[in-house]
């Protein structure tokens, strides 16, 4: 289990690491009408995290325990055309330009969407947004041929969402423990994102995109 856990790291901290994500969710803490969108966000979320990764183990499971070369063979290729994409992805989002307001229009609308949106806007930043959609689905493959009794997988998918929503956590624990002295600081890192968010996202794709291809050559 612990050398799995190692193996989606990468791809945990990618999807921890998405920008718009951490905006939107102060977004919504600078206003006292949002909790409620905010929590429904967070749960959208973590939904879509969840989904997208046992979906996957679920699905790489499949393939016969009784041809492990097989198993191996296919988790490799597939980890190598997901990294290959990402590096896709990387240099397409250098070329990511902010909008006039430096982040998207649905970030700046949770605090005045319904509740309902609200989830549905948390759940589509990962099962429609194709950066996280690849890293989830990476995290699920090699879990799903890890061959792992069924207590162990579901520590490692607790494990890898947990790290997928550290950043959320981190900036609403934060604010709750000490609002006024956080925000200052959770204002700056906003700003800081929205200047430097295409960069930073471009970097961690590639770290991972390297990553998933190293792997999957390992394994073949």
């Amino acid at each position: 289990m612990n050398s799995v856990i190692g193996a989606i790291l990468p791809s945990a901290f990618g999807i921890a690491l998405t920008p718009m994500v951490v905006i939107a969710t102060v977004l919504g803490l600078a206003s006292h009408r949002a909790k409620a969108n905010l929590t429904a966000f967070v749960f959208g979320w973590f939904a879509g995290i969840a989904g997208v990764v046992i979906a996957a183990a679920l699905l790489a499971s499949i393939i016969p325990a009784s041809a492990p070369e097989l198993t191996w063979i296919t988790a490799g290729i597939v980890m190598i055309v997901l990294g290959a994409v990402l590096f896709l992805l990387a240099f397409g989002e250098l070329r990511t330009r902010s909008g006039a307001d430096g982040f998207p229009e649905w970030a700046g609308t949770i605090a005045d969407t319904t509740t309902v949106r609200a989830f549905l806007s948390g759940l589509y930043q990962v099962v429609l947004d194709p950066k996280n959609l690849i890293l989830a689905i990476a995290g699920g493959v090699i879990m799903g041929v890890s061959a792992m009794q069924i207590v162990p997988v579901i520590i490692t998918i607790a494990v890898f969402v947990v790290i997928a929503l550290s950043t959320v956590l981190i900036v609403v624990i934060a604010n709750l423990a000490a609002a006024q002295k956080t925000a200052g600081a959770i204002d700056g890192a906003r700003v800081w994102l929205v200047s430097h968010g295409s960069a930073l996202v471009a970097s961690v794709l590639f770290i991972v995109g390297v990553t998933l291809v190293g792997q999957g050559v390992s394994v073949l």
